[in-house]
């Protein structure tokens, strides 16, 4: 009986040092960490918002190299979807649920044998030329006896350490890219302008000059008299993973004008922003980029970019003399 006695004391002993634990450990699983990084958001971004990227950086994938990963989805878009299967580093399903460019990435993330659905974000705030990035995530509220195990288990200052390792890690990767080139802008005013061309998605890489030309030989003199500026092609939309593009290639005309066999466009009037381009056709992509990162920066978009060629390569014969406007409809 005496030893019963002991061992029954001994229990509730133990029962009531784990409810202390309970009643002292953390209430909800959760961290919120930041770090300064001297990179624009849009760099940062892209490192956040595509689960293939984050294999260069994320903390548990460093722990096990030969974690099992299956990526579904077109990154930096809603539904865009990670699972992973671990044997020292669990498994689970992690998916963007919410997304605005350059400034913020939420995720829903569920851990297999964790009830319940956690939520992580990334913040990005521009501070000049650097950024701060702040990683949260919120578990929820944790059942009162789950609470001393989770401070037995140090939880959250291990969760605090792995996200402040995978913050050191974007900071590195971030840091060492090529910084953005900050072009010369100028906002200008457009008037309401109709289109005539040939619209179609292809490869970047069938953007010849054989292929302007073919479409521009043609609307000329089809056009003739009602033709009311410098040739021109709209780009639509453009994917990047790709490198596909959705363009029209079109002459201006004073007034809607239809033609068999052609698209009809109205580019509206209102603000947007022009960038001049001097050298050959091919550089435009690059600059395309650099362009379109510098305005999603201050502006929001209105309309589809468009290209000028402010002069004929026929007759300037010199490429790196050959002028583009690069214009962007602005709000």
């Amino acid at each position: 009986m005496k030893v019963i006695r002991i061992v029954l004391i001994a229990l509730i002993s133990i029962v009531g040092i784990y409810l202390v634990l309970c009643i002292f450990g953390p209430k909800t699983f959760e961290t919120s960490r930041s770090r300064m990084i001297g990179a624009n958001s849009e760099t940062i971004f892209k490192l956040v918002s595509n689960f293939n990227e984050g294999t260069k950086w994320s903390p548990w994938q460093k722990k096990d190299p030969n974690m099992n990963l299956l990526i579904e989805g077109e990154p930096a878009t809603v539904g865009h979807k990670m699972s992973w299967q671990s044997e020292t580093q669990g498994s689970g399903q992690q998916a963007i649920t919410e997304i605005v460019p350059n400034v913020s990435v939420t995720t829903s993330l569920q851990i297999n044998g964790w009830d319940g659905m956690s939520t992580a974000m990334f913040n990005l705030e521009p501070k000049g030329d650097s950024t701060m990035l702040t990683w949260s995530m919120d578990g929820g509220n944790l059942p009162f006896m789950f609470r001393g195990v989770m401070l037995l288990m140090g939880a959250n200052n291990s969760l605090n350490t792995d996200y402040d390792a995978g913050l050191t890690s974007i900071k590195s990767i971030a840091e060492s890219m090529p910084k953005q080139v900050q072009l010369s802008i100028e906002e200008i005013t457009l008037s309401d302008q109709w289109y005539v061309g040939k619209r179609a998605v292809l490869p970047v890489t069938q953007l010849d000059s054989s292929y302007f030309s073919a479409i521009y030989g043609a609307l000329v003199p089809a056009l003739a008299d009602k033709i009311a500026g410098m040739p021109t092609s709209i780009s639509h939309s453009y994917n990047a993973e790709k490198r596909e593009i959705d363009i029209e290639v079109a002459l201006p005309v004073a007034s809607e004008t239809k033609l068999e066999g052609y698209s009809s466009t109205m580019i509206p009037g209102g603000k947007a922003v022009k960038y001049v381009f001097v050298g050959p056709y091919e550089g435009t992509e690059k600059a395309w980029g650099q362009l379109m990162a510098q305005v999603n920066a201050k502006y929001k978009v209105r309309y589809s970019p468009y290209e000028v060629y402010a002069n004929d390569p026929e007759e300037v014969k010199d490429p790196s003399k050959y002028i583009t406007w690069m214009i962007v409809p602005v709000e």
